[in-house]
């Protein structure tokens, strides 16, 4: 297994590729419930301030 994740590709071993996949991912997942919140925050801030 260390010598598959130690190969060369494109003059990058396979594990920073790994590492790279895994950060993308991350990211993604973070902002996806970040912005989710966001929003349900911002949505009952408009909606005290908004006339009825």
């Amino acid at each position: 297994m260390n010598d598959f994740l130690n190969q060369v590709i494109l003059d990058n071993p396979v594990r920073d590729y790994l590492v790279l996949i895994g950060v993308l991912l991350f990211v993604s997942f973070v902002k996806r419930y970040v912005s989710k919140g966001m929003a349900a925050i911002l949505f009952r801030l408009v909606r005290r301030w908004s006339p009825r």
